[in-house]
């Protein structure tokens, strides 16, 4: 018998030693109010902010723990802006990535 303990894990992606702090902030308040809104909807949700640890390392700890992780990043690389991001959520069970 399996007990859940999560549903969900938020893991913020794209952070680098160049980023700065402010840009690191609002990357970091981004997934605060995506843990927020999943945890109102009922979700039993994870924050995964931990510094030592890569985005990659984490989705191989979370993987068969949880069926949905949420990548949360900046696509700063893309747009030139850091206030464009996106959520990228993937459902383990259907293997189903979908941007939200």
């Amino acid at each position: 018998m399996c007990c859940v303990v999560f549903q969900a894990v938020v893991v913020p992606c794209g952070i680098t030693a160049q980023m700065s702090a402010d840009d690191r902030k609002r990357l970091i308040d981004r997934c605060e109010e995506l843990c927020t809104s999943l945890k109102a909807a009922g979700i039993l949700v994870k924050d995964d902010f931990r510094d030592n640890y890569s985005p990659g390392w984490k989705f191989n700890h979370w993987e068969l723990k949880v069926s949905t992780n949420f990548k949360v990043s900046s696509l700063h690389e893309l747009f030139d802006t850091v206030n464009a991001q996106n959520i990228l959520g993937f459902i383990r069970d259907i293997g189903l990535y979908r941007l939200l």
